[in-house]
């Protein structure tokens, strides 16, 4: 649970670190001038440390992302593709194992021959007496 929350955690700085665009580090260099804590020709100087940090910052984040990615250890796309094709192989395997047996079923039952029919004998018929008229 302690690691989804570090997780969770690492998401969202991540999220709020790559929010920081070039435009919105200078536009917090801008306010900082203004406010006096940064002198003027500072400024390029402070955006680009700033964009540095974010970077670096980003790219620990990245790192430590990969570690615990790793350490959940899900299954990748690959394997999960490699796992349906295995499946696929198999009912395709079964499929035909159980074609050949039906037909090999079907040769034997037609192969035997059928007893001959019998036809019943014809009882000998009484005749009936010719009526006079």
């Amino acid at each position: 649970m302690a690691d989804n929350d570090l997780l969770k955690r690492l998401l969202d700085a991540g999220m709020t670190l790559s929010a920081a665009t070039q435009a919105k580090a200078e536009e917090v260099i801008r306010d900082l001038v203004q406010a006096g804590a940064v002198r003027g020709e500072q400024a390029q100087a402070s955006v680009d440390e700033l964009l540095e940090r974010s970077r670096r910052a980003s790219e620990r984040l990245r790192e430590e992302m990969d570690q615990r990615l790793e350490q959940l250890d899900l299954a990748t796309r690959d394997d999960i593709e490699r796992g349906l094709q295995r499946v696929a192989d198999t009912v395709v395997t079964a499929v035909r194992q159980a074609m050949a047996a039906g037909e090999q079923a079907a040769k034997k039952a037609t192969a035997r021959k059928a007893p001959a029919p019998r036809t019943a004998a014809k009882a000998p018929g009484k005749k009936l007496p010719d009526k006079k008229v």
